[in-house]
């Protein structure tokens, strides 16, 4: 019979786990990474898996930080070749966004690429996140967030006085690798620090030089690596950055 299931992360490993676990190449780190369930002290990972009698069919995958004003990546969208043209993602993307929309404390919103998918993306509530794109990153609002990304800039990076900076951890990596390399792209500037690009590369290969910057609001404006600091622009002449080990 074919269901539509979701697996929250650090639950018990379930048969959605063990389908989960067989259709997500050995060689993909990162995705296995997230569904072990060594980081789950500061990520919530969810995926979402339509599967005939536990054969994985078509699968999903949402993961953002345990923190106030989190941002989501979603994404890792990925039917079996056999099932494809059948329906099938529609059916997992439709439930999955019925158990996004009902949850008590989602994120701010979601981020993805799309490319060539981009349309279908759009009917599940995606919007470009870059002005003049079609098919580029997209964003799509939870709960109250403005409805486009530029607005949703202009709401999060609000100026302050007042930055912190802590050791960086896979729960501040979407305001990161999605967020500020978003609103950088869309401004038209370069996003990375020397030859770091993406926030999820340096955690999993020296976390050691990783920091992230935050304002006493707990949103995340920039991040450092080894002593080179990248900050959104409203915050690039704060004077007052506070190294803390935690916050």
């Amino acid at each position: 019979m074919i269901k539509s299931e979701k697996y929250i992360v650090g639950t018990e490993k379930d048969d959605v786990y063990k389908s989960l676990f067989k259709m997500i190449p050995q060689d993909d780190e990162y995705m296995h990474l997230r569904l072990s369930g060594a980081l789950n002290d500061v990520c919530t990972d969810i995926y979402f898996l339509t599967h005939d009698d536990g054969k994985g069919i078509s699968r999903v995958w949402m993961g953002y930080g345990r923190h106030q004003n989190s941002i989501c990546n979603w994404g890792a969208v990925y039917t079996e070749a056999e099932y494809r043209g059948k329906g099938y993602c529609a059916k997992n993307l439709d439930h999955c966004f019925e158990e996004i929309d009902a949850l008590n404390d989602p994120p701010l919103a979601l981020f993805c690429s799309a490319g060539d998918v981009a349309a279908l993306y759009r009917r599940y509530g995606f919007v470009p996140a870059l002005k003049g794109t079609e098919k580029g990153p997209m964003y799509r609002p939870c709960g109250n967030s403005p409805k486009t990304f530029q607005e949703f800039c202009e709401s999060y990076y609000i100026p302050t006085d007042e930055l912190f900076i802590i050791d960086a951890d896979f729960g501040w990596r979407n305001e990161i690798d999605c967020l500020l390399r978003f609103a950088l792209w869309d401004m038209g500037e370069k996003f990375g620090i020397a030859d770091v690009d993406e926030l999820r590369v340096l955690l999993m290969e020296e976390p050691e030089g990783a920091k992230i910057i935050l304002t006493k609001e707990n949103r995340c404006v920039g991040w450092s690596v080894d002593g080179t600091i990248q900050l959104h622009p409203k915050y690039r002449c704060v004077k007052n950055i506070t190294v803390v080990k935690n916050k």
